[in-house]
């Protein structure tokens, strides 16, 4: 029994990072102000009209949330493709963000029925040490090695090469790099 207990702490310690992360990616993926204000200070509004890029922004975003048709031109072929990508990618991560959730409540639930609170706590506890850790190593990581952290996570989660785009196309002028950094 002490097993199961043991199995049911662990598990829910696991996954109490991924869930902090998953919600966090999730918050900002959808968040048009944070979209605006990194445009603001990446200067994406003294080469692009801000309406226009805010229009088009908001059309990214609403495609990534729900699935509503880009209607500008401004995209290339490549960046519409990529942009399916990152939405199959973005409804998966989130899916699973759901999925995480709903194994917390009930290994959280089974705890709590088997009088488990303090390896709650525990879980809890050493959740957010470790969700500090990978915090801290994503920073470093985006500090000193975006550049190749950025195409290897790319390399991992794509299967196609449409991520590469050309510095002038519409998508790097609104999200440049420092974007992604600061995401």
């Amino acid at each position: 029994m002490k097993d199961t207990h043991k199995t049911l702490q662990y598990t829910l310690t696991a996954i109490i990072p991924l869930i902090i992360i998953l919600a966090s990616f999730r918050m900002l993926a959808f968040n048009t102000q944070f979209y605006y204000d990194e445009m603001s200070s990446n200067k994406v509004y003294e080469k692009t009209d801000p309406s226009q890029a805010q229009q088009l922004t908001n059309q990214v975003i609403n495609f990534l949330k729900k699935g509503e048709p880009i209607t500008s031109n401004a995209f290339t072929n490549d960046e519409l493709k990529h942009l399916e990508d990152v939405r199959a990618l973005t409804t998966k991560t989130i899916t699973l963000l759901y999925l995480l959730i709903a194994l917390a409540i009930t290994l959280t639930i089974s705890l709590k029925i088997k009088k488990k609170e303090d390896e709650i706590a525990t879980s809890a506890f050493q959740g957010g040490i470790i969700t500090i850790a990978i915090i801290l190593i994503l920073v470093l990581l985006s500090t000193f090695a975006f550049g190749q952290t950025f195409t290897l996570f790319h390399k991992a989660l794509f299967n196609n090469n449409l991520w590469l785009l050309p510095a002038e196309s519409t998508l790097i002028k609104l999200l440049p790099e420092q974007f992604f950094i600061d995401f």
